[in-house]
């Protein structure tokens, strides 16, 4: 069985890569690091599953309790005057 074709062929000095042009699915990612004297280090692969961004969650307004302060302040003032 022939290996799969590669994707995405990358050479480059920063440790990131941006992966923004696929398609959802899963992949298997592979790299492998070279020094400057050009000796390969081992490769390293890894599964990277791409999902759908899930649609953000509508925040309720919490309802007002402007009234809360003032009947503790309240019970407050007449549990003093007693």
């Amino acid at each position: 069985m022939d290996a799969p074709a590669a994707l995405l062929s990358l050479q480059t000095s920063s440790p990131s890569c941006d992966v923004a042009g696929l398609e959802l699915g899963c992949y298997r990612v592979a790299v492998r690091a070279v020094d400057d004297e050009g000796f390969n280090g081992m490769e390293s692969s890894q599964e990277l599953c791409l999902i759908p961004t899930p649609p953000p969650v509508p925040l309720e307004a919490e309802p007002e309790r402007w009234w809360q302060p003032l009947v503790f302040i309240s019970l407050a003032i007449i549990l003093v005057a007693l």
